[in-house]
């Protein structure tokens, strides 16, 4: 019943700020409350949903949907209260659709999980790589947008939502903020795996902890140019991209390979 109304919630809440977004475009004026409200009953039934999912009676599930819920999970989560604080909730057009997707791939595909314990330190290896993945995960969103704006200005066709996004100056600050505060925490989460994870090539991690070291390079790279060269508009775009299908791969390609596939 939960994972239904979080999917209800999503929808809705996701409706509500292509309302709000229209308003803008058109001139008039919306409360934003009317898409923070069923926003807040989204996050509260959607940490429910996780709760619940990952804690099971058979122990600690940690299979591939429940590590698609929990990444939409966070991303969301994250999304939703820095738009309490600054004007980002038209990212939520994408990042909305994207977690009402991996709520009903969870609720249709899930399977019970095994006993699993973690120490200390991999408890932070692994909260340290969600956060990153979300956080560079709204950066792609951001690139994503960006894009968008970018063909669309080209084209001199700016009309109906796009006149409500903020200017490509904006965006592409917050595309560059994202991926700096993404940066430190993946820096951290590599460093505590190859902390705590005792044997990589055993736990079928190498490839996990390869792509995703070339993740983090791609991102270094992009700091780099933007530092030195200036970097900025589509090959902005396209590092931001690359570097994320590199971190999508190494979280979620052996997961899906090792229990979809094999």
């Amino acid at each position: 019943m939960i994972g239904f109304i979080t999917a209800i919630l999503c929808a809705i809440t996701c409706g509500a700020i292509w309302y709000h977004m229209q308003a803008q475009a058109s001139g008039n004026v919306s409360a934003r409350i009317k898409f923070l409200a069923p926003w807040t009953l989204a996050i509260a039934a959607m940490t429910l949903m996780v709760w619940s999912r990952l804690f099971t009676d058979v122990g600690f599930n940690f299979l591939f949907y429940n590590s698609l819920l929990v990444a939409a999970f966070v991303i969301c989560a994250i999304l939703y209260f820095a738009s309490l604080f600054r004007q980002v909730e038209h990212l939520g057009l994408i990042v909305l659709p994207v977690t009402l997707l991996c709520v009903v791939l969870n609720l249709l595909f899930l399977k019970p999980g095994t006993q699993i314990t973690f120490s200390s330190g991999i408890q932070t290896h692994i909260i340290a790589s969600i956060i990153a993945f979300s956080i560079l995960g709204l950066a792609a969103v951001q690139a994503i947008l960006l894009f968008v704006q970018d063909r669309v200005l080209r084209g001199h066709t700016n009309t109906g939502i796009l006149r409500a996004l903020p200017s490509l100056h904006e965006s592409e600050t917050l595309l560059f903020q994202s991926i700096s505060l993404g940066i430190v925490i993946l820096t951290i989460a590599l460093v505590s795996g190859f902390i705590y994870l005792e044997d990589i090539f055993a736990q079928h991690l190498a490839h996990k902890t390869a792509l995703s070291s070339l993740a983090w390079l791609v991102f270094v790279i992009l700091l780099l140019g933007r530092m030195q060269f200036g970097w900025r508009g589509i090959t902005a775009i396209r590092w931001s991209l690359w570097g994320f299908t590199f971190l999508i791969l190494a979280y979620f390609g052996s997961k899906f390979v090792l229990e979809l596939v094999l």
